[in-house]
């Protein structure tokens, strides 16, 4: 489970975007939460470079260009569930990338500067035992 706040949101405009890549193989194969200024959530599945939806942009309230957020990714095997201040946005089924690396990311869609902070990063190691809900224990 991956747990990290969204400090801080400068010069953001409609189109920019950046989030966070998980159980990423490589530059190519990864899969990705992605925030754009419009207050909109989506993930995307990358492979060999090829993007596709597995969640469409989605308005969400949670989602602040003002205010500190967290963000969590939890996990396990083909279950990728995703949150936003602890509150759950979508589940999904994908065993595409069963592990990987981490990354956060920031892209300005135009010619003005994006600026993003992220702060508290936290990973934990969700039980074998678990199969619902977010872990207890410590990081």
């Amino acid at each position: 489970y991956l747990e990290a706040t969204v400090k801080r949101v400068a010069l953001c405009k409609t189109d920019d975007q950046f989030g966070v890549l998980f159980r990423a193989q490589n530059e190519q194969n990864f899969y990705r939460l992605m925030i754009n200024c419009q207050g909109q959530i989506a993930v995307q599945q990358m492979v060999g470079s090829t993007p596709s939806f597995l969640m469409n942009w989605t308005p969400n309230a949670e989602v602040s260009l003002w205010q500190p957020y967290t963000l969590g990714i939890w996990a396990k095997g083909q279950t990728l569930r995703i949150y936003v201040n602890d509150h759950l946005q979508v589940e999904i089924t994908r065993g595409t990338f069963d592990s990987g690396g981490i990354g956060f990311y920031a892209r300005a869609a135009g010619d003005t500067p994006l600026t993003v902070s992220f702060s508290d990063l936290n990973l934990y190691e969700i039980p074998t035992n678990t199969s619902n809900g977010l872990p207890t224990s410590t990081p």
